[in-house]
């Protein structure tokens, strides 16, 4: 009985020894480890991407939407019409770019053609124009020998708009050193000034004194604005 008592007692003893030689394998393991630090990619902010001249960097969703333009003038300006002229953007945006790829599809051709009529209430004529645009706007916004490489989320967009500020010619002014003589408004406004100052003196009673200034106030700012 005495000897598998003490036998128990040198199982348990192993047991724990064997235990904490797995605890401290384990915590080694943990320790040595390598930490795993984030990486930081540090990119510009758009319009510093390097656009050629007479274009900007774009994302994405905005080229999109610069794109849809033309559409939506067809459309409510609501919810609704916006999600119906993206719709239609997408399709000719996709058209545009197998067109360029020399993947011209006459028969998807028709069913974006269909899809214009149906969408935006056009007659033959004018669907068939607006088609034409949307393609051609496509290869003049974004032309393919100059946007960035593949997979970057942004592209090159043209400047559609240019804001050109000529200097003012300032021999169109004619300057006169000659005093402005005053009309008969500004006659009256001087005089209620001189009677302004007058009440002031004399210690006139408050509510007349009032009813003079916000009188003179209100002359005073038309005159101004004259």
């Amino acid at each position: 009985m005495a000897k598998k008592k003490k036998k128990g007692e040198i199982a348990k003893k192993r047991f724990k020894a064997r235990q904490k030689i797995k605890k401290k394998r384990t915590l080694r393991l943990v320790k040595s480890s390598p930490k795993l630090k984030p990486k930081i990619i540090h990119r510009p902010g758009l319009p510093r991407m390097g656009a050629p001249e007479g274009f900007r960097s774009i994302s994405m969703s905005q080229a999109m939407m610069e794109y849809a333009k033309p559409l939506m003038k067809y459309v409510e300006d609501d919810e609704n019409g916006l999600n119906v002229a993206m719709q239609i953007s997408t399709v000719l945006w996709n058209y545009s770019i197998s067109v360029e790829d020399g993947n011209e599809d006459k028969k998807l051709q028709k069913e974006i053609l269909k899809a214009l009529r149906k969408a935006f209430g056009l007659d033959k004529d004018e669907t068939h124009i607006l088609f034409t645009k949307m393609i051609e706007r496509y290869s003049y916004l974004f032309p393919q020998d100059i946007q960035p490489e593949p997979g970057l989320p942004f592209m090159f967009i043209r400047k559609e708009v240019r804001h050109l500020i000529k200097p003012f010619d300032y021999k169109k002014l004619a300057l006169s050193n000659e005093i402005i003589p005053p009309d008969q408004k500004d006659r009256d406004v001087t005089g209620k000034i001189e009677q302004l100052d007058k009440n002031i003196y004399d210690r006139t009673e408050y509510g007349k004194y009032e009813d003079l200034f916000i009188s003179l106030k209100n002359e005073c700012q038309d005159l101004f604005e004259k």
